[in-house]
């Protein structure tokens, strides 16, 4: 299986088999890039295209959307009612004399930023081995995976069944944090959980000569040392 976790500036894509990791690369980019390419379409700051891009943004087109209008500044917005100068996409003036965009020229900006950070994804999962009839599922999580409909694009893009991964149900999580961007929290939570071996916690002499199999004071110390390694490497 692979992961990928999409953050903000960094996409982290990682090979797992028989639940060890086989394989880890790294991609300069995240969501922050298609953020960043909203607001220098629209004209707007990067705190309006980030919510611009998570309550109306999608990565699949609709029929509708060359129709819709959408509304470029939220109703707590203030300071600035018009787009700055500069913006490659017009905005026009709705009914209540606000700035609207159709969902169409969003969803263009979107993909084709979509399409950049997909197509390094496929590159850094070829360079593991991860493609053909040998590659299995591909899980999406971070806050980048919470955008509408990346699950499919990112299926048709790379050509394997990809999911959308969430935080595993856990008492006293929100509701609100059960979601993509929770899934490093949580994992952490259930790792720490679980009690695991601290390499720190074998508190061996820098002197000490430690001998294969069982002795009087270390008992299967190589086999702790092990256990250890495998838990945090």
């Amino acid at each position: 299986v692979a992961l990928v976790e999409i953050g903000g500036d960094v996409t982290n894509v990682s090979v797992f088999a028989g639940g060890m990791l086989l394989g880890l690369r790294s991609v300069p980019m995240g969501s922050g890039s298609i953020t960043d390419a909203v607001a220098s379409a629209v004209g707007i700051r990067r705190f309006q295209a980030e919510r611009l891009k998570c309550v109306s943004g999608s990565a699949m087109a609709s029929p509708s959307d060359h129709r819709e209008m959408i509304p470029l500044f939220g109703p707590y917005d203030e300071g600035q009612e018009t787009p700055a100068p500069g913006a490659t996409i017009e905005a026009k003036r709705g009914p209540d004399n606000t700035p609207r965009i159709a969902r169409a020229e969003l969803g263009s900006v979107v993909t084709q930023n979509l399409s950049q950070l997909t197509n390094e994804i496929g590159k850094a999962l070829r360079s593991m081995g991860f493609s053909g009839a040998q590659s299995g599922q591909v899980v999406l999580t971070g806050g980048g995976a919470e955008l509408a409909g990346l699950a499919d694009f990112a299926q048709s893009a790379l050509g394997m069944p990809v999911r959308i991964g969430k935080a595993p149900a856990l008492r006293g999580l929100p509701e609100a944090h059960a979601t993509p961007g929770f899934t490093t929290l949580a994992g952490l939570c259930l790792y720490a959980a679980d009690d695991p071996i601290d390499i720190r916690s074998l508190n061996a002499e820098p002197s000490s000569v430690y001998k294969l199999g069982r002795s009087e004071n270390q008992p299967f110390a190589f086999g702790r040392l092990f256990k250890a390694l495998r838990e945090y490497f």
